[in-house]
């Protein structure tokens, strides 16, 4: 089989997509406090189409240190992966201002 491949397949297969595949990475978005009308919602998704390939992978290489995401919707389930919108809150429940470094994204 191994003979049978090229080493792009396998590198495809092995790694992922070089590809990020916005409508995919849109399906397995998770928006909390959000909803996919808000205005901020359609901004974001509206960016990131601008930006090219290789921004793309920066981003969420950002988001999850890997540059590939998994290419099927299937395979998206199967590792438990969503990517994940959250509202910034700027208070916390006893409404003091949240730390700064509470601020920073996680991964």
């Amino acid at each position: 089989m191994l003979n049978q491949i090229s080493f792009e397949e396998m590198e495809s297969w092995v790694c992922g997509d070089k590809f990020i595949d916005i409508d995919l990475v849109r399906r397995n978005t998770k928006l909390v406090g959000f909803s996919a009308d808000d205005e901020v919602i359609k901004n974001f998704w509206e960016i990131f189409e601008s930006l090219t390939q290789p921004d793309r992978r920066r981003f969420i290489k950002f988001c999850y240190a890997i540059e590939r995401l998994p290419q099927t919707d299937e395979d998206w389930k199967r590792l438990k992966l969503e990517f994940t919108i959250v509202e910034l809150k700027k208070t916390s429940k006893s409404n003091k201002p949240v730390p700064a470094d509470d601020l920073l994204p996680e991964a």
